[in-house]
């Protein structure tokens, strides 16, 4: 009987897993539309001007700025004040040409040492010290936020990928 029941653990937890791994997959298709390549900064979806603000941090600080339903992003670096630096708008009515060049994308994660070991971090940390901004703020997609709660020392438990 112990046995049955050992069995049928793991295979909720393979189960679970695939289904959590085909949303994070959904997830991260959506988060590159905004983006020109793996680790591009996201473009800015909307007119700076439109929002009558060229200070970004009034909005995007703490996250709590909200317009047509949606909370402002929280900013992973907001000690760096120069963010149309990397950050562009984004333009619909572009002269650019259309073209069928594919960004880079990473292939694939890590297979972790055992099956319960905490996820590997898939991302550069440079500019993401700030692990709260994305992963816990009240915008954050309910796929990055993690089941445990707020805990602030991320990497005592998650590795960078790479």
């Amino acid at each position: 009987m112990k046995i049955l029941t050992l069995l049928f653990s793991f295979l909720m937890l393979f189960a679970c897993k695939s289904e959590k791994e085909a949303k994070l997959d959904s997830f991260r298709e959506k988060r590159y539309t905004n983006r020109a390549y793996e680790g591009a900064p996201p473009t800015i979806p909307h007119s700076v001007e439109e929002w009558g603000r060229e200070n970004c941090l009034s909005c995007h600080e703490e996250g709590k700025a909200a317009r047509e339903g949606k909370l402002a992003k929280v900013t992973p670096h907001a000690f760096q004040l120069s963010c149309r630096q990397c950050h562009v708008p984004s333009v619909s009515n572009s002269q650019f040409q259309k073209t069928d060049f594919v960004g880079y994308r990473l292939t694939g994660v890590l297979n972790k040492v055992q099956a319960l070991s905490p996820p590997y971090i898939p991302h550069r940390l440079q500019d993401r010290k700030n692990c709260i901004a994305c992963h816990l703020s009240e915008s954050s997609p309910e796929i990055l936020k993690p089941a445990h709660g707020l805990r602030v020392n991320c990497l005592q438990c998650h590795v960078p990928q790479r």
